[in-house]
């Protein structure tokens, strides 16, 4: 496959040109095939602060649900609940 643009050849699972920087035609495929999702690192930091502060896991599981991320949201709305009754349990020892 060759550029479009600058005519160099391009790689056939190139999404761009390594010369120009040109898109070739599997620029707009890659795109689509990508599901927007959380981020591993956003996942985390959900679930550090569902263990630390279990309020904040909780509002965090309702703005994960509100945004269409449904198993994310319950997996830490759950968490957040088990962080909550373990620290009301060490508080109360």
């Amino acid at each position: 496959m060759f550029c479009q643009s600058c005519g160099n050849e391009v790689k056939g699972i190139a999404v761009v040109c390594v010369n120009c920087g040109a898109p070739t035609p599997l620029f707009g495929k890659a795109k689509a095939d990508r599901k927007p999702g959380i981020s591993t690192c956003g996942l985390v930091a959900a679930y550090l602060f569902g263990a630390t502060f279990p309020v904040v896991g909780l509002v965090i599981s309702v703005c994960f649900y509100v945004k269409g991320h449904g198993q994310s949201a319950t997996c830490l709305l759950l968490f957040s609940i088990l962080s909550a009754i373990t620290w009301g349990c060490i508080l109360a020892i």
